[in-house]
């Protein structure tokens, strides 16, 4: 029993110690190190140009791929389109970054409206606002969504 007791105080002991080495050793950095934050790098506006540029490139991409997404039910009258609002390069994202406005139609009256930021690159969704006829928070949603939008411009 001794022989487990003194197991166990050895291995605290040892623990113990561990950390009041690494809990010395951190507060012994130099202080330039410690509040040493990482910097964004900024871009000049040479770089921010070509990077809008080569955003440009997915612009055909997107547009054929929206225009496949639309629907047209002759029975029910419902229509749905979608179009590239916005393409644009984020230097928040570091990424091209692109807003798809979409409505559905039902016998050409419109009954919702969605907003989406999508990444050019990988296709993801950041955000987006739908708005249904009729829905009184409207205006609300689209001012958060451009809000979050300006964030990313």
């Amino acid at each position: 029993m001794d022989k487990g007791k003194n197991l166990i105080i050895g291995i605290l002991v040892i623990l113990l110690g561990v950390s009041v080495y690494f809990n010395f050793q951190k507060e012994n950095v130099p202080s330039e190190q410690q509040n040493k934050a990482p910097q964004t790098s900024r871009l000049s506006d040479d770089d921010l140009f070509q990077k809008k540029q080569e955003c440009q490139q997915y612009r055909e991409q997107i547009e054929a791929k929206l225009k496949e997404l639309a629907f047209f039910n002759p029975d029910t009258g419902y229509q749905s389109t979608s179009f590239l609002e916005k393409l644009f390069f984020s230097p928040k994202a570091n990424t091209c970054l692109y807003v798809v406005k979409e409505w559905g139609l039902v016998n050409k009256k419109l009954t919702w409206e969605t907003l989406t930021l999508n990444d050019a690159l990988t296709g993801e969704i950041l955000t987006s606002s739908l708005r249904e006829v009729g829905n009184k928070d409207y205006l609300q949603r689209k001012q958060a969504f451009e809000e979050y939008l300006k964030d990313y411009e």
